[in-house]
């Protein structure tokens, strides 16, 4: 995957992640997207794998604690 696609999938990975956070705790708006800037800056692809890989992972966490 070239580091394009990986800045895409960090990006749909933090959303996702996102509306896991707003439906577990009820937030509203917009989460703040500081991490996602971050890691989306870099062009190390290991640096955004590594993103992708941990907001996926807490995503389903959150997901488990919804039961969804």
């Amino acid at each position: 995957m070239d580091t394009g696609d990986l800045k895409r999938e960090a990006q749909k990975a933090w959303v996702e992640y996102a509306e896991a956070i707003k439906g577990v705790f009820g937030f509203e708006g917009d989460i703040i997207a500081g991490p996602l800037i971050h890691a989306t800056k870099s062009n190390d692809k290991q640096q955004i794998t590594d993103f992708i890989a941990y907001v996926k992972l807490q995503t389903q966490n959150l997901k488990k604690m919804r039961g969804v």
